[in-house]
């Protein structure tokens, strides 16, 4: 395991699910290095190419920029999703954190449900030269988690 300059912790991809979801629980997010093998990023390369091609720079110069592009609704787009998503480490990983039993209530009775998982949102960024950063953010408004307190 390593710790990028950026704060992120690098794992091997021969790491487990609850390595990852450690790092995950721990920094908010991890690399996992070699991911994907080569003739699976040459192929989604080979895929995304087209789609951001295609794809007009944004108009938001405060946030999203003017020199970027933004593909979304990539599982209509990129054949090679399904098997991404179902990677056993991206989807072992997200049944860890997103598949936890939880109580609800219904009319007077307290019941326990496990919640499925589903992909949501599915976005190709490229940032082009002369962008600026974005201001730190965790999109809280897309994903609706919450985050503990820092500043105290």
């Amino acid at each position: 395991m390593t710790t990028m300059a950026n704060h992120l912790t690098a794992l091997p991809s021969t790491t487990t699910v609850d390595e990852i979801v450690d790092v995950i629980h721990r920094d908010g997010g991890v690399i996992v290095e070699d991911f994907l093998d080569t003739p699976q990023l040459d192929e989604l390369r080979a895929q995304l190419g087209p789609v951001l091609e295609s794809t007009g720079y944004g108009e938001d110069e405060f946030f999203a920029g003017t020199q970027t592009r933004r593909a979304g609704g990539l599982f209509g787009r990129i054949d090679l999703m399904p098997e991404i998503a179902l990677h056993p480490l991206y989807y072992g990983a997200a049944k860890k954190i997103l598949q936890v039993p939880l109580s609800v209530w219904v009319g007077d009775d307290q019941i326990e449900i496990t919640p499925d998982i589903q992909i949501g949102v599915t976005q190709a960024i490229e940032i082009h030269p002369g962008q600026g950063a974005q201001r730190l953010h965790r999109d809280d408004t897309s994903f609706l988690w919450r985050h503990p307190d820092l500043r105290t």
